[in-house]
């Protein structure tokens, strides 16, 4: 049992670096379409995270999440213009207060079952949107465009 555990964390780890890695090379050089699939896998990722009761479980895949979004958001800023990028900075510390707000209210009291419910949709939407962005990072469409054409 703890052999499976210490297994399990170590691939945690190094899908959580692989995750990075990816997100760096689709950031910069997938296009729109790479960009959106690295703010897909991230939110999969923090999603997924809450269904690990160990925090060594939870942490790579959590920290693996936020990396994506940190890359995501440093090539957009790195592609804005000068409102775009205070946008870009007033959404993401909107954000940050929302997810320190809530972690500070969900600490001492269980999440609503409804919450729970939808976070579990929310998780399958976006597991089962993988592929169709994954396809358009590929150019599949067009390409099956070009064969119809």
């Amino acid at each position: 049992m703890i052999r499976t555990e210490e297994m399990l964390t170590g691939m945690l780890l190094g899908h959580a670096l692989l995750v990075v890695a990816a997100a760096g090379v689709l950031g910069l050089a997938g296009g729109t379409w790479g960009r959106v699939l690295v703010a897909v896998a991230s939110a999969v990722l923090l999603l997924r995270s809450r269904l690990f009761v160990a925090l060594r479980h939870r942490v790579p895949t959590v920290l693996a999440g936020l990396a994506g979004y940190a890359v995501l958001g440093a090539v957009l800023v790195g592609r804005a213009d000068d409102a775009g990028r205070l946008v870009l900075v007033l959404g993401g510390a909107a954000l940050a207060l929302v997810a320190v707000a809530a972690g500070a209210g969900y600490a001492h009291r269980p999440v609503s079952p409804y919450l729970g419910r939808i976070a579990d949709l929310t998780d399958t939407a976006l597991v089962v949107a993988v592929v169709p962005v994954a396809c358009a990072v590929l150019d599949l469409y067009d390409r099956a465009r070009g064969l119809l054409g």
